[in-house]
This record gives structure tokens, sequence and C-alpha cells, in this order.
């Protein structure tokens, strides 16, 4: 755990370090890459140079607060190099290799905090938490028209319930059918078989 706490010490005073140059770079303290070389030529000088200050600078403090670590560090890198590209090698004619590495050095030093940098907790190594992970069984979801299995099975249970009630009614209609003081009600007399001669 001591390892772990003083990588972690370590990466963010190296963050700390750098994004403080690149302010340094961003205000004008320390000779650097052109923040303004992306925009002056769509912006003009002056508007340009503060726009390539404010967001050099931005990224920077973003950068050394931790804020989005993956984001903001990945953002200043390509910022830095598409800069120092724009700056030192459109023109061949003032082409300074030397500022361009210089430059990627920079960015470099600026991709580790792409990483996550968070302490890792004691225990097993992050390779074994993804096997011992709950299972997800995912259930299906039918949209659209029922499918045949469910349709019978919801007619069944309609024709069932029918039968109940039709059950019901008949059981009722048999009680009030009989008398109560038990004597039987006299059928209705059968019509006499009328016979004809052929």
């Amino acid at each position: 755990m001591q390892d772990s706490w003083l990588n972690f010490t370590a990466l963010t005073i190296i963050r700390i370090v750098v994004g403080t140059y690149v302010v340094a770079i961003a205000l004008g303290l320390v000779a650097g890459v052109d923040p303004a070389a992306l925009f002056v030529p769509a912006l003009g000088p002056a508007t340009g140079d503060l726009a390539g200050t404010v967001t050099l600078c931005a990224l920077a403090l973003a950068f050394m607060a931790g804020f989005g670590l993956r984001l903001f560090s990945a953002s200043l890198a390509l910022f830095v190099i598409g800069s120092s590209a724009a700056q030192n090698l459109l023109s061949p004619a003032s082409a300074d290799l030397q500022g361009f590495w210089r430059d990627v050095v920079l960015a470099c030093a600026v991709l580790p905090g792409a990483v996550a940098m968070q302490p890792r907790a004691p225990g097993r190594p992050a390779r074994f938490a993804l096997r011992q992970a709950r299972r997800v069984h995912p259930r299906r979801i039918a949209t659209g028209k029922p499918s045949k299995r469910l349709a019978a099975e919801e007619a069944a249970a309609k024709r069932a319930e029918l039968r109940r009630v039709a059950q019901a009614a008949q059981a009722a209609e048999a009680v009030k059918a009989v008398p109560s003081d038990g004597v039987q009600p006299e059928l209705p007399a059968r019509p006499k078989a009328v016979l004809t001669p052929v």
C-alpha cells in the first residue's frame, strides 16, 4: 500500500510541475510553444493571441487541478503538439525541429495524466476483478405483437374464467329452482302423440 501511495504522490507532483510550466508558457514567462499559432490564421493576431493564451492556460489549470484527467491531459497534449506543428513545421524556410521536439517532450510529460492516477486499494490486482464480477443475465423484452404462445395462454385463461362464471350462474339458478319445503315441483304434462294414418 505504501508503494501505491508513493506512486500516486509522485505522479501528482509531476502533474503539478508540468502544469505550472505550461501555465508559465501560456502567460509568456517562459519561452515555449506559441499558443496563438492555431488561432492567428482564423482570428487575426490580437484575438488569436488572446484565444490561444486563454485556451492553453485553461487546459493547464484544469490539468493541474485534476479535473477530468484523461480528457484534459489528452486535450492539452494535442493542443501543444498542434500549436508546435503550426509554429515550427508549416513553413519549410523557418522550420525549427529543435523547438518541435521540445514541445513533443512536453506533450509526452502531460500524457501520463491520461492514465487513471487513483491509488489502488490493497488486495487483488485489477485483472482478477473482472472475473469475479457478478454475472448479468439479460432479460428479453418483446415489443410489438405478442408471440403466439403468449396469445394462446391468454385465450385459455379467458376461456377458463368464462367457464367459471357460467358454472357459478348455473349453480345459482339451480338453487333458485329448488322449493324451500323440499317438495319437487310438478313437471309440465307431456304432449300426447297423435298418430296419423298413412
